[in-house]
């Protein structure tokens, strides 16, 4: 199973994303901009949270630890984990559902199926950058 994570511009420090299991739109995603972790392909297990008193689903992100699913609904939220909702309303999303994907990672695990999370950008920043520079400098030019 893949969880694929599809991050968007952000909006007033929040990073929204929408979450994708097996190509499927699953839920809405945000996280706090000031600690999102690398786009990549990670592994990822279920535990117990204790801090939840739930299961959760937990990224293996090199150089960081407790790395979850969890729900949430803004940026102060999390620390760099990713909240998981069934709606959202710009920097805002409500309707926790990581119980519910970590039963279907679960399933998908038991199964015998190896699970893995993609997280990539929607927006390529620095190609954006490159353009912006460049028409800036073709602007200046030709004044």
């Amino acid at each position: 199973m893949v969880i694929r994570v599809i991050r968007e511009k952000p909006i007033n420090g929040a990073i929204p994303s929408k979450i994708y299991l097996e190509g499927s739109f699953f839920a809405y995603g945000l996280e706090n901009e000031n600690f999102a972790f690398p786009v990549g392909r990670y592994s990822v297990s279920g535990k117990r949270s204790e801090k939840f008193g739930a299961n959760k689903i937990y990224l293996d992100v090199p150089g960081r630890s407790g790395i979850m699913f969890h729900g949430g609904n803004t940026k102060e939220d999390t620390r760099g984990c990713v909240l998981v909702g069934s709606s959202r309303n710009g920097d805002q999303i409500a309707g926790d559902k990581s119980n519910e994907l970590y039963t279907m990672v679960n399933s998908a695990a038991n199964a015998g199926g190896g699970v893995v999370c993609v997280v990539e950008n929607a927006f390529n920043w620095s190609m954006a950058l490159t353009v912006a520079g460049v028409v800036g400098l073709v602007f200046l030019a030709t004044r």
